[in-house]
């Protein structure tokens, strides 16, 4: 059956600790077909909407009170908080199991340090051959796991069943922009964060990449502030057609896109997986493509095909 491999290493009393989207997404899909598995999460970030919305009135525990009486402990290993790493950094100091989940291909070891201090869970999780070959490389002396990602299906799933539904499409091009938060100024004499840079790198050759009118819908990343790119927007061509997405869910985003671009957001993987045409907005001047996989396109490579 579908759950037979995750029913081999969930099982018990399961505390969660998650931030991120990510990871959070993941560990959701896992856990929402399972009822028989008893959870206590600690959740912040975007991570506590997702799981709200997926387990209505749940308990959002205190820390201490998630790990109490608990077989396992699964955390997500993003950067944007340390909810993460203190959770794996108390459950080291009670002795219990600790399973770390990564969703994505990039900064690998810097997921486990803080403040110069490195925790390791007991065994790492991943979702597909890529990270696991990654995984093993990068941790040898720790246990790599590769589980289902039924958060993939799941969305892939939903999207194909959108795309279904008849709809007038005028004559543009729809492309949804998947934006991620990317600090760091490759160029730094301009003093622009990597995002805005590639952003305005996708939208000033936009054109080479398809002959019609376009229509590009931006998806600020969960967390994003709200009004980020609104000053962004209003710098830009007023005959190009922008806009914030105002969809409540990404399915909805992918499923009306006829191209989606980005940095190296999972978003393009998940775009991928439903054959919908996906293209790297990272400039020339950035570090290379750390997504693993071939047939999505980067703009600047087409472009300079194109010369």
């Amino acid at each position: 059956m579908k759950f037979d491999l995750l029913k081999n290493y969930l099982k018990g009393s399961i505390a969660v600790a998650c931030n991120d989207a990510g990871a959070a997404n993941i560990v959701i899909n896992w856990l929402k077909n399972m009822p028989e598995i008893k959870v206590r999460a600690h959740l912040g970030g975007p991570a506590k909407e997702l799981w709200d919305r997926a387990f209505p009135n749940s308990i959002n525990y205190s820390l201490e009170d998630a790990l109490k009486e608990c077989d396992l402990l699964i955390s997500g290993t993003g950067w944007a908080s340390d909810l993460e790493h203190k959770a794996r950094l108390l459950a080291l100091s009670k002795g219990l199991f600790s399973v770390g989940v990564i969703d994505n291909w990039v900064n690998y070891e810097m997921r486990f340090y803080r403040k110069g201090q490195v925790v390791y869970p007991n065994e790492i999780w991943v979702v597909d051959e890529h990270a696991f070959s990654l995984a093993n490389s990068k941790f040898p002396e720790l246990k790599i796991r590769l589980l289902p990602n039924y958060y993939l299906d799941d969305q892939v799933s939903k999207i194909k069943d959108l795309q279904q539904v008849p709809t007038s499409k005028p004559n543009r091009t729809k492309i949804l922009y998947a934006l991620e938060p990317i600090r760091v100024p490759w160029l730094k004499k301009e003093m622009v964060s990597g995002e805005f840079q590639a952003l305005d790198y996708f939208v000033s050759n936009v054109t080479g990449i398809t002959d019609n009118p376009v229509e590009i819908r931006l998806r600020p990343h969960p967390s994003d502030f709200i009004g980020k790119y609104e000053d962004w927007i209003d710098q830009q061509n007023p005959n190009l057609k922008i806009e914030i997405s105002n969809t409540k869910t990404m399915v909805e985003d992918l499923a009306w896109s006829d191209i989606v671009a980005g940095c190296q957001t999972y978003v393009l993987v998940i775009a991928l997986s439903a054959g919908i045409r996906t293209i790297i907005s990272l400039p020339p001047w950035a570090p290379r493509s750390l997504l693993p996989y071939p047939s999505i396109e980067e703009l600047r490579v087409t472009l300079g095909a194109k010369k």
